[in-house]
């Protein structure tokens, strides 16, 4: 996770220098889903080079629930998908047919947006899924997002498997009660503002509900970044 993070900020580096297309960019924000947003985090924290975080899919507490992905989860190359492709067992992906009851939530899914889903999926390796339970069983003042002063922007879906069902610390039925939880991790200077998506699992993006996640990230993104 610390070598993608380093990543980002190459990323962020050449953006702000001019080396991507000729044009240096005056603002950059750093937007991130599951494991991207906790990258975000890593990044905006060590580097302190970007002007805001949009951070989606992910929460500070891990569902009991997880325990469903774990057991959904599989070497890749015993899927079909990836037969042949020579990865170690260290490269895993989830087994075929999982993924709508894994990431969706049944009111907000679209049979097609599984089916795609389900054809387009890829692979994740073992370490960085032990770096993502590692991260976030650290004591609040050693999280990264501790470091973030930066305006930061949190969205979950109401029916996330992975960081809403089954929490007890917080309850995502009410965005009041995911903001002050998630409070506690973030700086003053942070400005946190949480939103929570009814109806909607883990997959914001390809939920039904997607229109009204982006109109939210959109309007926020535009009130942090105003020239």
């Amino acid at each position: 996770m610390t070598a993608e993070a380093v990543a980002l900020h190459d990323a962020v580096t050449a953006l702000r220098s001019g080396a991507v297309g000729g044009h240096a960019f005056a603002h950059v924000m750093l937007v991130g889903h599951s494991f991207g947003s906790a990258e975000a985090w890593l990044e905006a924290a060590g580097y302190h080079d970007v002007d805001a975080v949009l951070v989606t899919g992910a929460l500070h507490a891990i569902s009991p629930d997880i325990s469903a992905l774990q057991a959904d989860s599989y070497p890749a190359v015993l899927d079909p998908k990836f037969a042949g492709s020579g990865l170690d067992d260290g490269y895993l992906t989830t087994q075929p047919g999982t993924r709508g009851s894994l990431f969706y939530s049944p009111p907000t899914s679209d049979p097609n947006a599984v089916a795609a889903d389900e054809a387009n999926k890829d692979t994740v390796t073992a370490p960085l899924l032990a770096g993502g339970a590692s991260l976030l069983a650290l004591p609040a003042a050693e999280q990264p997002t501790d470091h973030i002063s930066v305006p930061v922007l949190v969205v979950a879906g109401q029916d996330d498997h992975l960081f809403c069902t089954g929490v007890t610390v917080y309850n995502c039925a009410s965005t009041a009660s995911v903001q002050r939880f998630e409070s506690r991790y973030y700086p003053a200077a942070a400005h946190l503002k949480v939103v929570v998506i009814p109806d909607t699992g883990h997959a914001l993006a390809l939920a039904t509900t997607a229109p009204a996640t982006d109109a939210v990230m959109i309007g926020w993104s535009l009130s942090v970044l105003a020239p």
